[in-house]
């Protein structure tokens, strides 16, 4: 654990989710699914077989018992996005999304120059960011989080 060290604002971002409460990772969320949509090529099924599980016996003792399984249960079609940010741009794809927003911390961008968000090769925003007092509070006191402050959201609508 003291070896490897948590990059807060990685420059390239991938996340799925099929259930919303699990919509967060890092400076993205995916806020909505569209799951009447279909994949895109990139958005792979990152699912395994599993054939060798671990347990314990009556004995309270690890055997090794064959099996067939997946390593992730996703029940519902599953949404995703990746995304970059770099020079107050970000560029993102999504696949099966309805809406997402992007999290803003000044250690990411130029708080004094717009930020432009590209979605799926459109451009659907630009604007500068700001520091929102409320919202700075509202998620420091939700997630606790010394590492990632942020400062604005950009929420992106319903993508078609």
């Amino acid at each position: 654990m003291l070896v490897r060290k948590r990059k807060p604002f990685p420059g390239k971002i991938y996340w799925e989710c099929d259930d919303l409460r699990y919509g967060k990772a890092d400076w993205i969320q995916i806020s909505g699914l569209d799951t009447s949509q279909q994949r895109t090529n990139w958005h792979d099924n990152l699912n395994f077989d599993i054939f060798k599980q671990w347990r314990y016996n009556q004995n309270d003792s690890l055997v090794q018992r064959d099996t067939i399984l997946k390593a992730f249960s996703f029940p519902r079609k599953p949404a995703a996005v990746k995304g970059n940010y770099r020079d107050n741009e970000f560029h993102i794809e999504t696949s099966a999304v309805g809406s997402f927003s992007i999290f803003i911390s000044p250690e990411m961008v130029n708080m004094d120059k717009p930020v432009t968000i590209f979605v799926n090769g459109l451009k659907r925003m630009s604007r500068l960011p700001e520091y929102n007092k409320k919202f700075i509070m509202r998620n420091f006191n939700s997630d606790r989080d010394r590492k990632a402050i942020w400062v604005d959201e950009f929420k992106i609508p319903a993508i078609r």
